[in-house]
């Protein structure tokens, strides 16, 4: 949420996100989906493939900082993945965050591979 948001907006907000979420080991339905779903509606370009999120390594390493990652990690940006892009990147680098739209290609390829693991697991 936006930080000059109203409380109530706030509240609406996470409640929806927490019904998007909702469901038991059993539901077949895509949590992902769901909670892209809920943030579409609120996005202010519903025709973009983006939905509006957080991710200057600023603020995720002030967080991460807060809740226990050592003051000798950060957050960083990738500006790509050429050679002369990557040596930019801080060493050791630990993970990488990929952020992309998600489309019906990605959702339907979850759909798959939850199938395959549920019958994997009864095996």
């Amino acid at each position: 949420p936006q930080s000059g948001a109203p409380v109530h907006t706030m509240a609406a907000q996470s409640a929806q996100l927490d019904a998007a979420t909702a469901g038991g080991a059993g539901d077949d339905s895509d949590r992902l989906k769901n909670i892209n779903d809920v943030l579409r509606v609120q996005a202010t370009d519903a025709d973009s493939p983006w939905l509006p999120l957080e991710s200057n390594p600023a603020i995720f390493s002030e967080f991460a900082h807060s809740v226990g990652l050592p003051p000798s990690w950060d957050w960083h940006d990738v500006y790509g993945f050429d050679d002369e892009l990557l040596a930019m990147v801080p060493r050791p680098c630990a993970a990488v965050i990929l952020l992309f739209p998600c489309t019906e290609p990605i959702y339907e390829a979850r759909r798959v591979e939850a199938g395959e693991m549920r019958v994997a697991s009864r095996r």
